[in-house]
């Protein structure tokens, strides 16, 4: 109406001033009005067709005109409103498509994410509400999960894919696109990267997450093709495939290029279970071949159609939980000895510390089952959830291997060791040791061998930490190889063989703990970081502690040599000046002398003739002990190591009535040590040896007749019948004679059973109480057995409590001692012939 008549507004205003510009005016503010109303009605229209339209967020501000770029309306139209204006609304492609490019889909952010919101319906969630338009906000509804499926958009010839997922991180250009029918054993997966320069990877690991050993196809955007390789320790291509030879064969696979992005495609993927796939992924800008920088993984469920958070970081946590609960169960079971240890220290012994079955005590049974089960658990750690048991089982034995061979390293230490912790004696704590590093060899072999297998050698030769690991694994082997020929050829190689070559065995950790670390710089796990500490602190403690003790050995001035020299053999007595040297009863030194051997030996010490000397008692039986006798070394000087050991009798003297001795040969040595402080306790002492050699019965008599005698002692004479011809030699003697008083050598023999069953009747018919007694073998393997066989019928038979400890320097497991030859120690009589009611 204002235009009404052929003139403009303008000009009627102009013309005719007055009440016709009012007129006019009134009706252009009509008009505005008018149309301000139907843009505002349009605007509330656009709101009420989108879900939760009016409660759309962005960084904290109500952002009712989602299509525009200010919270109420403005010049600018963002993709989203471009996207909403070519759909004509809500509908299901706009729903699932992703406006904004921030991982989330159109529907997930408007409270829509199964795309089945219509028009004045309530939305299924109607919180967390984040803006369609802008990559900066995003829903804390997780992504993808449940049974929805992420529309693709994506087409590549007749062929549309599916579902997608946004690859994290968000922002890194990837997308996963996917199609799988129901009941299919197979489906199409194609892999989006933003750019069509550079390359992108998608693969199948053998654990999950891991880039070692994964099976990856690799789009290379500049060479237009796709290729298959198997991935090294350092995510690198080592060895080409073909798609029937992949992890997950494949009919074949293209790299193209959709609207300038590089997408990588596989068609017909066979896969064994669609409801629980586990990928990786990959991406670079530069050419390919390069390192595989990882990007991620993610688990799919096909069957379902969707995406699950990465298994990566599951099934790392719930693998390294494992890991950790196994090497906590393994600490406790090494706090538990050492609180039992301290303890019953000095306590009486009870049935838990004494031998119950094949020889181990129940204390021992619990120990063993403990530890067993600790390396159990560390070894399925990385088998938890792993695609392949197999390369799972491999790194299992690697980390079993590493947590080996860090407590075969604390319990080398000579002293203040694990051992010292634990209160168990330098020899016991080396016997653990040698199991440990058994365990270590086998399962680091099998490591290696089964890593092997699964990567291929060429890929296991390629890899740095690997060339480092192999050296190292044949040193270790080499070091404990003389043990074997210990055992099989005993007369040729002997204890300074192995000695000298156990030395390689550090070398050959040292480089098996580089392969360890250098690992972590490829795969971090926090296992791996774990162990990987434990083995360098091991190693940097044995360092010290063996740097300690060859700057702590002592010079000793050999005083006096004395040979015993008879129809039994060889013994050397060697009488050292050591004033500074402090040695326990029961404790023992290595003795260097590096004019007869390379390394140092043990020998127990016990005092010498004067104040300040030490004297050492040796059978010559070796290479090292025949040297010795033959060296010339009155008035040289040798080279002491220790002392060691943890005598086990001096605590039992606060609970036993007696401590009874049982020796055979040389093996009276360490009661020459201690049964002057026993008896200087107030203790019975009472004493079994068996002896072959007449001039060592000489030795030793001055020394026991202060403290013993016969009734409280018993020495037979088991050596060679002497000749006629040597019936005036010193050698001979009246055996059967009684010197004066002491102790007196007999032939008649009695076995040992019998021994300690008379004498624990003595011993009863003496306190008239509830009697105790510490059993203290030394001696040849036979004795030993006989001692142990006959300590349970013992007590049951007198009401004697016993506690039995042999000490043997063994310093190799019993398996792999040298095969026995003809014993040097005549065998004991069995009770039912050699014991009278004489005896």
């Amino acid at each position: 109406d204002v235009f009404r008549g052929g003139g403009s507004c303008a000009m009627a205003l102009g013309a005719v001033p007055g009440t016709l510009s009012r007129r006019c005016a009134l009706k252009l503010v009509a008009v505005l009005l008018a149309a301000m109303s139907l843009a505002a009605e349009a605007w509330e229209y656009f709101v009420r067709e989108l879900p939760n339209g009016d409660m759309v967020m962005r960084n904290g501000v109500l952002w009712r005109a989602s299509g525009h770029d200010t919270p109420s309306r403005g010049s600018q139209v963002l993709p989203f409103g471009h996207d909403f204006d070519l759909a004509g609304g809500w509908t299901v492609e706009l729903c699932r498509m992703d406006s904004d490019g921030d991982g989330q889909t159109n529907g997930e952010e408007l409270g829509d994410p199964d795309c089945m919101w219509t028009s004045g319906a309530t939305p299924a969630r109607i919180t967390d509400i984040s803006h369609p338009g802008y990559a900066d906000s995003r829903t804390g509804f997780e992504s993808g999960t449940g049974s929805g499926c992420i529309y693709s958009g994506l087409k590549i010839g007749e062929a549309a894919y599916d579902c997608r997922a946004t690859l994290e991180p968000v922002g890194s250009g990837l997308v996963l696109h996917w199609r799988a029918e129901a009941n299919a054993t197979s489906l199409d997966l194609a892999v989006q990267k933003r750019g069509s320069s550079g390359w992108v990877s998608l693969g199948f690991p053998a654990a999950p997450g891991l880039m070692i050993g994964a099976d990856v196809v690799v789009a290379d955007g500049d060479a237009g093709a796709a290729s298959f390789w198997r991935l090294d320790s350092k995510a690198a291509p080592t060895q080409e495939l073909t798609a029937s030879t992949m992890s997950a064969p494949m009919e074949g696979a293209t790299a193209i290029i959709i609207n300038g992005d590089l997408v990588l495609t596989m068609s017909r993927v066979k896969l064994a279970n669609l409801s629980k796939v586990e990928l990786i992924y990959g991406g670079g800008s530069s050419a390919w071949p390069a390192a595989h920088t990882l990007k991620g993984a993610i688990s799919l469920d096909f069957v379902h159609r969707g995406v699950e958070p990465p298994v990566a970081e599951v099934s790392e946590t719930d693998g390294n939980l494992l890991f950790f609960v196994g090497l906590a169960v393994l600490v406790v079971d090494f706090l538990g000895l050492a609180t039992y240890a301290g303890c019953s220290k000095g306590s009486r012994p009870t049935a838990l510390r004494k031998p119950a079955f094949l020889g181990l005590s129940p204390v021992s049974w619990q120990a063993w089952a403990l530890g067993i089960a600790a390396l159990a658990l560390m070894l399925a750690s990385p088998v938890w959830g792993a695609i392949d048991p197999l390369f799972g089982f491999a790194l299992g034995f690697g980390l079993v291997a590493g947590v080996a061979g860090a407590a075969c390293m604390w319990l080398a230490f000579a002293k203040h060791g694990m051992h010292s912790f634990l209160q168990l004696p330098t020899e016991v704590a080396w016997r653990i040791h040698a199991v440990f590093g058994v365990l270590f060899l086998v399962c680091g072999t099998a490591h290696a061998v089964i890593l092997t297998q699964t990567m291929g050698l060429s890929s296991i030769l390629s890899e740095p930490a690997w060339l480092v690991a192999i050296p190292g694994m044949l040193l270790i082997w080499a070091s404990v190889l003389p043990s074997l020929l210990l055992r099989f050829c005993g007369k040729r190689f002997r204890y300074d063989f192995f000695k000298v070559a156990h030395m390689m065995a550090p070398l050959g950790y040292l480089l098996t703990v580089v392969h360890m670390t250098a690992q972590l710089t490829v795969t971090y796990t926090a296992r791996g970081a774990a162990v990987a500490v434990m083995s360098i602190l091991g190693l940097l403690g044995w360092l010290s502690s063996r740097m300690s003790g060859i700057a702590k050995m002592k010079s000793a001035r050999v005083a006096n040599v004395e040979v015993l020299n008879d129809a039994s053999g060889k013994h050397i007595v060697l009488e050292l000046e050591a004033p500074n040297l402090a040695v326990q009863p029961g404790e023992w030194l290595r003795l260097n002398v590096s004019s007869v051997g390379l390394v140092g030996h043990p020998f127990t010490a016990y005092a010498g003739s004067q104040k300040g000397n030490l004297r050492m008692c040796i059978k010559a039986h070796g290479v090292f002990t025949r040297r010795l006798v033959d060296a010339k070394l009155e008035g040289s000087r040798v080279r002491l190591e220790g002392p060691f050991g943890l005598p086990r009798v001096l605590p039992a003297l606060e609970w036993a009535q007696a401590v009874l001795f049982v020796a055979g040969g040389v093996g009276i040595t360490p009661a020459l040590s201690l049964l002057p402080q026993v008896a200087a306790h107030g203790r019975g002492v009472r004493l079994f040896w068996s002896v072959r050699s007449p001039k060592l019965y000489q030795h030793a008599k001055p020394i026991l007749d202060p403290h013993l005698a016969n009734d409280t002692g018993h020495i037979q004479f088991t050596g060679p019948v002497l000749a006629a011809a040597d019936a005036e030699s010193p050698d001979a003697g009246d055996l059967e004679a009684r010197s004066g008083c002491g102790l007196s050598l007999t032939r008649k023999r009695i076995d040992v059973g019998a021994w300690l069953s008379l004498t624990c009747m003595q011993l009863r018919s003496t306190f008239r109480s509830e009697s105790s007694a510490l059993v203290f073998v030394c001696g040849p393997d036979g004795l030993v057995a006989a001692a142990q066989a006959a300590v349970g019928g013992v007590e049951a038979k007198t009401g004697v409590s016993l506690h039995m400890h042999a000490e043997a320097f063994r310093f190799l497991p019993a398996a792999l001692e040298p095969r026995a030859t003809k014993s040097h120690v005549a065998p004991l009589p069995s009770a039912a012939t050699g014991a009278s009611a004489k005896a």
